[in-house]
């Protein structure tokens, strides 16, 4: 019997058309770096781009957070409302990569105006990006960004961006575009950003990074002469107007990813539970979807004949200080105390005082008909489209 022994030395090895090194070896010590584009956790600084969740609802006509987590749309000037909405991927490459949600801009034809903008937004902490890893000032220090989306209307080129905030300077935003897009078919996109010597984003809580990304943006909004794929001054390139006329239009996007690397890993797949937990970061809906027409809300007392009042917890540490949302109707909410009950039209946080970002002091204090020191708990009344609400967006 023969034992053979072999050793291979070298410093790398990389694939024959790749750039960049899949295992690179430390001379010294033996030890080695991996690439490794999958299983890799925490790499994706976006939060619900698999548009998994949606607390408010599913659909909305208002400007600003109305239906799928941290994702903000906004439009102006183009004559038209737009609907917001979570809706099923079914079909193509989306679908084959794994997303089954995604956001869809629909709307009517709309009418084209200089100051005409349709926009989907994503805002993203300051301290989040300082301490990711990208060193944002290192021209050589990458991030990546990549997401899917659809059209309805061929040739259409979207325009995105990313700005960063309390830069020192102008030169803060950078530009790109999507290729001509084919009528009701996923594309991914892909693009590379290089840090840059003129950026400074603060290592706190406020806004640090945004994303936009423009199914239409007016002649006032645009700048032919910038570049593509570079930090410049705000403009973006011309868009084609052919999707803002045309009627019933649709837009949408999901596997939105961000990441420290100078290229395109598969994207991070997260639970629902752990996009949730995020999400309620920015936003807590107590009475969330699925709860009962009489679903239970807090255990409270009266300070007096006319107050009540609850402490109320967040499943998460918020962001920041939230408002609350609350509805406010006749007999919206019901305290059920000595052996009767209360109908009260609303609640709301006692003072900026009685609040931080891991709960607050809630208070009624316009219509409320008790006796001090009794204990109640409260519930909301027959209506499953109650709201009791807590934000603490960007």
């Amino acid at each position: 019997k023969f034992l053979i022994m072999s050793e291979i030395k070298v410093n790398s090895i990389k694939g024959v058309g790749a750039s960049t090194a899949a295992l690179t070896i430390n001379n010294t010590d033996g030890t080695c770096t991996a690439n490794i584009t999958n299983n890799l956790s925490n790499r994706n600084l976006i939060i619900n781009g698999a548009m998994q969740v949606a607390q408010r609802g599913t659909s909305s006509t208002t400007n600003g957070y109305g239906s799928v987590d941290r994702i903000q749309p906004y439009s102006a000037n183009t004559s038209v409302t737009t609907t917001h909405s979570q809706v099923a991927v079914t079909t193509g490459g989306a679908y084959d990569a794994g997303f089954r949600k995604a956001f869809q801009v629909t709307k009517p034809a709309g009418s084209v105006a200089a100051n005409g903008q349709i926009a989907i937004n994503y805002a993203i902490e300051g301290q989040d990006i300082v301490n990711s890893g990208w060193k944002m000032t290192d021209p050589n220090s990458k991030l990546t960004l990549s997401f899917w989306v659809k059209s309805s209307v061929a040739n259409h080129n979207p325009t995105f961006y990313i700005q960063a905030y309390d830069t020192p300077s102008a030169t803060q935003f950078f530009n790109g575009q999507v290729s001509a897009l084919t009528a009701d078919t996923w594309t991914k996109v892909t693009t590379v950003i290089s840090g840059h010597a003129d950026i400074g984003i603060a290592d706190d809580n406020t806004k640090g990074l945004a994303i936009g990304l423009n199914p239409w943006y007016g002649t006032d909004f645009t700048d032919a002469g910038n570049t593509n794929g570079a930090w410049t001054t705000f403009g973006t390139k011309p868009v084609d107007s052919t999707w803002l006329t045309t009627n019933n239009s649709t837009f949408q996007v999901t596997g939105i990813q961000l990441e420290v690397s100078d290229y395109a890993t598969s994207f991070e797949f997260r639970s629902y539970a752990d996009e949730l937990a995020k999400c309620q970061r920015y936003c807590y809906e107590h009475l969330a979807s699925g709860a009962g027409p009489t679903a239970s809300i807090m255990l409270g007392c009266y300070y007096n004949s006319s107050r009540i009042y609850g402490s109320f917890k967040w499943p998460v540490t918020m962001r920041a200080s939230p408002t609350m949302v609350c509805t406010d109707a006749t007999g919206a909410f019901i305290a059920y105390r000595d052996g009767t009950n209360d109908e009260v039209d609303e609640f709301h946080i006692d003072s900026s005082n009685n609040v931080g970002p891991n709960g607050a002091e809630i208070l009624n204090d316009t219509d409320a008909s008790g006796t001090a020191g009794h204990a109640c708990f409260v519930r909301r009344q027959y209506a499953t489209t109650t709201t009791f609400r807590f934000e603490a967006e960007l």
